[in-house]
Order: structure tokens, then sequence, then C-alpha cells
């Protein structure tokens, strides 16, 4: 059977550090394009690269973070993550000049990372670029075998481009057949495709981490743990699974597991937004069975720090929202709402029934009574992507019924809509 050890035939394998440096690469990048850069960071970690995590997130005219550039100083190269949404964005031409320094000042290899076809960004230094168009899932196989060698400014043997080509290849196939399974697939054709064992989908765990999320969309809780199980063989140091786990531990009420396992994955990783999330959901439901004020704190503590670490996290902001009602403090929740609608947009129904109940909600705090009832009407007529998912949003609704107490103009007919889907569904 292939196993990853197969990629170290035609990668550098743990390549010794330049003296004085800490990292053999610092990776910069955007809070959205961060899932993909924790895959690409997997990738390279696998090889033996130390690699550091430097996510944009200041405003374009505020001073660099000290950090970052401390990280810049202790690496051997850096690498600025490109898509077609960055090139006219302020802050990454700040980055990509503070790299330009770091070439001319410390002695740094700058290696842009391009995807979506992007250009690479303007300069009179020779630059090796390296593009991973057609990835938009994961990073591609030449890409990280080009990336690997050019971090080193080694030659690229041909006998590692053809194998990363041929893996590229099923890579293909293998995301052309997840998303024919989108829609209609069964648990059982799931869990037969994601025990597939070619080079593809082991050296690519995003595959299997998207069929234990078509997994646990439809409630199908035990073969999404013997998914989670093959990840775990094959790629034991990939993140995403780490979290899909907490996710099926809260799906359970295993609490104390779910906290226990995102503690770890906090530390490793601080200021993920996907971790905060999870352990924001933790907390939450335990003030559900304890009515604890202190974990419903901290729930909208992480909730409010995710939003921070992923500024589009509309989510994040309207249970942030939603917990300062219940905290009685209403003045914080209408801040918090009016930021998640500024993020859904004019569009909220773009995001599903998800978006249209966030909207809904923030729209209840802030006291729109028509705009309310309508939301909520429109996320109720659309089929959510969890099967819980409505339950839920009948359930805080009820919660804001009761904390907000708002006129009979909306409390009768909300009440009525509320009572007419008595499964959440």
């Amino acid at each position: 059977m292939p196993s990853l050890d197969d990629w170290l035939e035609f990668v550098p394998y743990s390549p010794p550090l330049p003296e004085g440096r800490l990292h053999h690469v610092a990776l910069t990048f955007r809070a959205v394009d961060r899932p993909w850069t924790l895959l690409l960071q997997e990738s390279l970690q696998y090889a033996g690269f130390h690699v550091r995590l430097d996510q944009v997130s200041w405003p374009a005219d505020a001073p660099r973070s000290t950090c970052l550039d401390r990280g810049l100083v202790e690496s051997a190269a850096g690498s600025l993550v490109l898509t077609e949404r960055d090139p006219d964005s302020p802050v990454f031409r700040a980055e990509h000049e503070a790299l330009l320094r770091g070439v001319s000042d410390h002695g740094l290899l700058y290696v842009p990372v391009l995807r979506d076809g992007v250009e690479p960004p303007a300069t009179s230094l020779p630059l090796t670029v390296v593009r991973f168009d057609g990835a938009r899932e994961c990073p591609g196989g030449e890409g990280l075998v080009r990336l690997a060698f050019a971090l080193l400014d080694e030659p690229l043997p041909d006998a590692s481009v053809a194998f990363a080509r041929e893996v590229d290849r099923e890579r293909a196939e293998m995301l052309a057949e997840i998303h024919a399974l989108e829609n209609g697939a069964t648990p059982a054709d799931l869990l037969s495709v994601a025990r597939t064992s070619s080079m593809a989908w082991i050296s690519f765990p995003w595959a299997r981490c998207r069929i234990v999320e078509l997994l646990i969309e439809k409630g199908a809780l035990e073969p999404a743990r013997e998914v989670l199980s093959l990840i775990e063989r094959d790629s034991p140091l990939n993140v995403r699974r780490r979290q899909l786990l907490a996710h099926l531990h809260l799906r359970r009420a295993e609490l104390d597991e779910a906290e226990q396992l995102l503690e770890h994955l906090a530390w490793e990783l601080p200021d993920d937004a996907e971790t905060l999330q999870l352990q924001a959901r933790v907390c939450r439901e335990r003030f559900h069975h304890s009515q604890s004020l202190d974990h419903l704190r901290l729930a909208r503590h992480h909730f409010a720090w995710a939003a921070v670490a992923w500024p589009e996290d509309w989510a994040s902001l309207a249970h942030a929202a939603h917990a300062s009602v219940l905290l009685s403090e209403p003045e914080v929740a209408k801040t918090f709402a009016r930021s998640a609608l500024r993020v859904l947009g004019a569009e909220p129904g773009a995001h599903g029934h998800g978006g249209l109940a966030c909207a809904a909600e923030a729209g209840f705090v802030l006291g729109q009574t028509e705009e309310t009832l309508a939301g909520y009407q429109k996320a109720f007529a659309v089929r959510p992507r969890f099967p819980w998912s409505a339950r839920a949003t009948r359930d805080r609704a009820r919660q804001l019924l009761e904390a907000l107490r708002p006129a009979a103009a909306l409390r009768a007919p909300l009440d009525a809509l509320l009572d007419s889907r008595p499964d959440g569904e």
C-alpha cells in the first residue's frame, strides 16, 4: 500500500537549518486562506521543514508587528501566499515590501506562492515563484515539490516533477469523485470511497476530511469516526482531522474529550478561528447544562476572538450577540449584531440557512421587527446544511423571545412560526 513515505524519495527530507535561523520558511497569508495554508504547512512539516505561520490581520496603516518582523529575521526563507483577491491590497503590498527588505537586510530567500492564476508581485529582483493553479481545495503535488526545492534554492529533479504530476492526475480524479458524491450519496457510498488507498487519497487528507464533513452532515457519526481513524493513520499531523474529531465529540455530548482536544489545538495554533469556534460551542453546551454565566461569558469570549482571527466570520459575531443578550448586556449585543450584519452584506441568503438565521437573530437584537420575522421565515424555508441546524435556530429564537420580550407585533407571529416547526425542521 502506498504511504506518505513514498514522497520522501522525491523531496528534500529534513534539511539542515542555516546557522542562526529557527525556521526554514515563514508563510504569510490572509485569514481566509488559513485552511489551505495549514495544509501547505503540514506537507512541508512532514518532509522535515520547520514552518512559521504569520497571519495578516491588522489594518493596512497600522505599524508592522514586531513579532512578524522577528519571524522573518529568524527564517531562512519567506513566502507570501497570494490569491486573485490580493494584488491590489495595501496590506499585501506592505508585506511584499517587508519581504523584499528581508532579502536585502537579512539574506532572506523570498519565494512567492501564487494561487488562482494570480500574477507575481512586481519587483526588480530575480525571484523564484511557485504556482498552485487549479488547487483551490488543497495544495497540489507539483507545487509542493517545486516549493520544497525552491525554499532551499536547490535544482529541481525531473523525476520529482514526474512523480508529482502523476499524483496530481490521481488527485484530479479524486476531487471529481468527491464532488459527484456531494449530492445524494449514502453513508455507505462515502465510507467505501474514503477507504481508497491511492497515493492521492493518502497524500491529500483534505479529501477524507471532506468525506467526514459529508458524513456528519448526514448524522452518520460512526462512519465519520472510522474515516477520521484512516486520516490519523496516513496523515497524523493533519489539523482539520482533530477539529472534526472535536466536532464529533460535541455531537456526542462528549464535552470533556472535546475540550481536552481543543486545548491542545489552541496551544499548537493560537488564534485559529475554527478552533476558537469549537471552544465557544463547548462552553455554550456547558452553559446549557450548568446555567453558569461564567461558561456563557467564556463562550462569548471565544466567539468574539474567532471573529477577530477571521474578520469574515459572521456566524461567530451573531453568536456573540446572542450570548450578550443572555448576559443582559444589550448594548454589547447590538454592537456584535451590527458587525454581523455588516459582514453578511445585502444577501445573507448566499450563506444558506445559517446566513439567513444569523441575519434574523441580529435583526431581533437590534429591534427590527419586520426584518426579524421575514428573516426567520426565509431561514426556515431553506434546507440547512446540518440536520440539527434548524432546531438550533428555533431554540436560539425562543431564548431571544424570553430575554428580549418583544411587543406582540413580533412575539405572536414568531411564536406561531416556531410552534409550526416542533422538530426544528
